[in-house]
């Protein structure tokens, strides 16, 4: 074999060491299921909060230390069973031999269960006989009670062979286990039917129990008669339930009886469900709207056929055997196979109103065990046709697992052909032990994580981001050996920690539902020719509607009627009068095409009886109102009326001002809990007693008015801790609010001095903390707004705009590095930012580098480090010995520093892609360069010129040593700084010296003279900082010889 395949838990470990897969990896796996059975436990399960454990390991061990009752399913555990299991238990530990040929066959398995099997039958029978002839002596009211039918029935189940007992005394009911099944004698229900042998003695026999519940679900499915099975069902029930059962055998008993309640409930809805579906046809005509056997109604221009679809990507194909239907979306390719087969997904659901198809969608899955040895699933290509695309409002890029990053890569353009790559996207989830995965169901990076999708995606795959050095993590394998990564629906997914310490979502959800776009054209509404037989809204009372995923369009039936628009007649009136009530309607309501009429009944007026009471000619509309309600036989006084309803008025304003009292006095206490739960009231103490005056707090009521009410339109940035938005205040102030998902506040006082001290940096180069409001459940932090974007946008997303010279690169590579030289040493207690990215450098006029966006940030005292339970970051700025050892140093910042700085002078992104294979990290690909003195090839062509290759060799110097995979071996940041500035100086001394030569080389073509350079060379060594006089006009030519 070349690829393991399987599922964890059942796969013979023989198999995973030799990759020989033989018939005794097969007894492996039964052996597995036989341990199941007994136990009721999973393959891989779970005690408390302990990590998972294997099935078949413990079973063993537990053989070992004869302890095998305590593992077994109390729920089957019956007196004088213990020899029964031990047998069991032993079978399937010689199952389980670790060497092949110590197993049994599976004849030799099936063998012996027979026998096991037949022993428990004979011991079952016996007791039962001796328990019903012990009943018949205690009970002389019973003796003649004859059990035959019971004992029979018991007996055919067992296998036993016996002659058979007719018809007994009641001559009732006889019933046969195999298709001569039959009923008779309706006349007596309660004894035979519902007792299956009558009788009230007690029965002890687990498996007599078994039988009577078997026999009356046999039995009752024949009859077709309500009312004896609901009286039958509480006869039994009554009667079973009551008796010394096992457990198990109570709980079969329940879910029969569950069983035959649903099976009449489901066939009478599937009689009524068919005979709804068959009303209108939302197919061509003469062409099929369901396939065969199936129940997905498929509406035109989707199509069963030739010539019942618009075009090929509406093409659906049918499964014949059990009527399911499918469309084509891609390719898969498994790794050991090297071609590609077509992929056709099966199709849930379609949506004519809002031009969405639901499908089933391949998950990408691999598992990584502690042996060293891998499964994968394929590897999937949704490639869609040009009328298809994926939904980007409903559904959400998804990967679970505790040492995962997946990466999604897409394409705009249908059938997407190699290298045609237009988005990218990755998604990491990390977890360090079982107890750190995430128990919300919304995916929040523990276990989970999801990430939103473009518009106008045709074509998507999935990779598994590969780099050892820095995500290798053999810890994480032992309680989470799978990673799986899928396009899904958002709200059909809901995250469960077992999904990441297994493989049960793979195998249990071996697809996800995915919703699809269409669109009938490439056209928009204004350009297509309505005219056209083209033109696909063929319907007479149908609207065209431009597609928001992508251009073209897609048709609607028009306001007021329903139905399919794109078949000639396909749109019909709807009836809003009928049911009554289904349209607001005051008065009569009258149908018309497209709409409806209210008018109010004669001798009654009103000024919209749609939304208001029609009333007569000078009648208060109130009063109208009451007397509808209160309408009596003998006249009723006006004024007992006018009284009535000033009281009534009253009393609703009383209780509307009680409950907006109620409800005001609640938001101010849920203010004061947070206020004080967030530290407030210290932070307002500090600010009393004038000990800090550089943070400001504000209102919730400030912050919502300055953002709109945090509208979306006010967003400038989203990103892990929260979202950013642009705010304004009183004064016209501009400022950017951070709304955080989650701020860690457990120690209160630690909290607030971290933000009197992010408040108290004042560096031209770090976005300044305003201040706070501290009145919601997660603190809301206010800085100072920077206009220009960030690093990563002028870098990466310069959307044609021509790219920023060396020389600016530069400057933001010092500026940053000063930054974070500040925050780690110019301070009281360093800060270690945690997050160093070209997202969280902000710009600021002409292009002033502004580090920003602390949410990973710690505040660390003198000379220690910080040791991390969670590892906060983002993939490829992630320093490996922090991902490694969990402690975050100031050399952490300097290895994402050199991240931005390679960035900065090869304009590739933190993670890349270079044609069709999987993501790259840049830190590794220019470590691995700089060996091998391939630098240039990396190096952005927008900034490299002749004669610079020194000075991209220096700088490239500098990044390679921040990028040791040891702290120790990195400089400071300080040290990073002062080299960049030296950098940077030469390389101004160099653009000094070519303009001067190029102004002497000019002037000595146009005049013919000599040029006087010693000015230059005098400026020259000032800015190198060297002692030297000022050159004198009568020795210019010396000068410059």
């Amino acid at each position: 074999m070349t690829m393991v395949q399987g599922t964890l838990g059942y796969l013979d470990p023989e198999y995973l060491q030799e990759q020989k897969l033989t018939e005794k990896s097969d007894v492996y796996s039964f052996g597995v299921v036989l341990l199941e059975l007994i136990t009721g436990k999973t393959a891989i399960y779970y005690e408390g909060n302990k990590e998972g454990k294997n099935l078949a390991m413990s079973f063993q061990q537990a053989l070992k230390n004869n302890r095998v009752q305590s593992m077994l399913d109390t729920g089957i555990i019956c007196a004088g069973t213990e020899e029964l299991f031990q047998e069991v238990g032993e079978l399937a530990s010689r199952c389980l031999s670790f060497k092949g040929e110590e197993r049994p066959s599976m004849t030799q398995v099936a063998d012996k269960l027979k026998a096991i099997r037949s022993s428990w039958s004979e011991m079952q029978l016996l007791k039962h006989e001796e328990t019903q002839h012990l009943a018949d002596e205690r009970s002389s009211t019973d003796s003649d009670r004859d059990l035959s039918s019971s004992i029979y029935l018991t007996k055919r189940m067992l296998g036993v062979d016996m002659a058979p007992l007719h018809v007994d005394q009641y001559h009732t009911i006889e019933i046969m286990l195999d298709d001569r099944s039959r009923v008779s004698g309706l006349d007596s229900m309660d004894a035979k039917i519902c007792g299956v042998g009558g009788g009230a003695g007690p029965m002890t026999s687990a498996a007599m129990h078994l039988v009577a519940a078997a026999m009356l679900l046999q039995a009752l499915c024949l009859l077709k008669n309500t009312t004896v099975l609901r009286r039958c069902r509480r006869v039994y029930i009554r009667r079973y339930m009551a008796s010394p059962l096992c457990s198990g055998a109570r709980l079969l008993l329940l879910v029969l009886g569950a069983a035959l309640i649903l099976q009449q409930h489901t066939s009478t809805a599937s009689v009524l469900l068919g005979a709804a579906a068959g009303n209108n046809s939302v197919a061509l005509p003469n062409c099929p709207d369901k396939c065969p056997n199936g129940n997905v109604s498929i509406p035109y221009p989707f199509g069963i056929g030739q010539d019942c679809f618009l075009n090929q990507d509406f093409n659906v194909t049918c499964d014949q055997q059990n009527g399911r239907a499918f469309i084509r979306t891609g390719e898969q390719q498994y790794a050991d196979s090297l071609g590609a087969t077509n992929m056709f997904s099966e199709v849930l659901g379609f949506d004519l109103l809002n031009g969405e198809a639901r499908i089933q969608n391949n998950i990408r899955w691999k598992c990584n065990y502690t042996n060293n040895t891998q499964t994968r699933g394929p590897h999937v290509l949704i490639s869609l046709g040009d009328s298809l695309k994926v939904s980007y409002t409903k559904n959400k890029f998804t990967a679970i697992g505790c040492a995962t990053v997946a990466t999604i890569v897409g394409s705009r353009t249908p059938h997407m052909v190699q290298d045609e790559w237009h988005y990218t996207t990755t998604c990491a989830s990390f977890c360090d032990s079982v107890g750190g995965i995430s128990h919300s169901p919304e995916c929040d990076g523990m276990g989970c994580c999801q990430a939103s999708i473009p518009a106008n995606l045709s074509a998507f795959r999935f990779n598994f981001v590969q780099d050892d050095a820095v995500l290798y993590n053999p810890f994480a394998q032992s309680f989470s050996p799978c990673s799986s990564v899928f396009v899904v629906e958002t709200a059909s997914f809901s995250f469960d920690p077992s999904y990441a310490q297994s493989n049960h979502f793979m195998t249990n959800h071996g697809d996800v539902p995915l919703v699809l776009d269409w669109r009938v054209s490439n056209e928009t509404c204004e350009k297509t020719n309505k005219s056209s037989p083209s033109y696909a809204c063929r319907a007479r009372d149908s609207v065209c509607i431009d597609t928001t995923n992508g251009v073209g369009y897609r048709c609607n039936c028009s306001p007021g009627y329903e139905g399919n628009p794109y078949l000639v007649g396909g749109c019909q009136d709807i009836n809003e009068c009928d049911p009554p009530g289904r349209y607001p309607c005051n008065g009569i309501c009258t149908n018309t095409n497209g709409s409806y009429l209210c008018t109010c009944p004669k001798g009654t007026s009103s000024e919209d009886p749609k939304t208001t009471l029609c009333s007569r000619p000078n009648q208060p509309k109130v009063k109208a109102l009451i007397c509808m309600f209160c309408a009596a036989p003998n006249p009723v006084d006006n004024n007992l009326f006018s009284g009535i309803f000033i009281t009534f008025v009253f009393l609703v304003i009383c209780i509307s001002a009680l409950l907006i009292w109620c409800q005001k006095r609640k938001l101010a206490k849920e203010k004061e809990k947070f206020f004080k739960q967030n530290g407030g009231h210290i932070l307002y103490q500090q600010i009393l007693s004038k000990q800090i005056d550089t943070v400001t707090i504000f209102k919730i009521e400030e912050l919502k008015t300055a953002t709109d009410n945090f509208d979306r339109s006010r967003e400038i940035g989203t990103g892990g801790h929260g979202t950013v938005y642009k705010g304004i205040l009183e004064g016209y102030r501009e400022v950017a609010v951070k709304r955080s998902k989650t701020i860690n506040v457990t120690e209160t006082e630690e909290f607030v001095q971290e933000i009197i001290i992010l408040s108290q940096i004042n560096h031209k180069n770090v976005v300044r903390l305003l201040g706070c409001c501290l009145e919601v459940e997660v603190p809301i932090l206010v800085y100072e707004f920077v206009p220009n974007g960030t690093l990563f946008q002028l870098i990466h997303d310069n959307h044609g705009i021509p790219s920023v010279s060396l020389e600016v690169r530069l400057r933001i590579a010092q500026e940053t590095a000063e930054a974070l030289a500040y925050l780690h040493l110019s301070i009281n207690r360093p800060i270690v930012h945690g997050d160093v990215k070209s997202l969280n450098i902000l710009l600021g006029e002409d292009y002033m580098a502004k580090v920003t966006d602390f949410g990973a940030s710690r505040i660390l005292p003198k000379d220690t480090v910080q040791l991390m339970t969670l590892v906060q970051g983002t993939l490829g700025y992630l320093d490996p010995e922090y991902l490694q050892e969990r402690q975050l140093t100031n050399k952490s910042d300097v290895y994402s520093f050199g991240v931005v700085l390679l960035e900065l002078i090869t304009g590739k992104t933190a993670i890349y892609f270079e044609g069709s294979k999987e993501g790259k990290y840049l830190a590794s690909s220019f470590q691995e360069a700089m060996k091998e003195k391939r630098v240039e090839g990396m190096l952005d062509t927008s900034i490299v010129g002749v004669g610079m290759e020194e000075l991209f060799q220096e700088v490239a110097e500098v990044a390679s040593l921040c990028l040791s995979s040891k702290g120790i071996d990195r400089p400071s940041m300080t040290q990073v700084a002062d080299k960049l500035k030296a950098i940077r100086s030469t390389w101004r001394l160099i653009l000094m010296l070519k303009h001067k030569e190029a102004e002497c080389l000019a002037e000595r073509l146009s005049t013919g003279s000599a040029c006087d350079m010693s000015s230059s060379m005098y400026w020259t060594a000032r800015m190198m900082g060297l002692d030297i006089e000022t050159p004198q006009e009568d020795h210019a030519d010396d000068a410059i010889t």
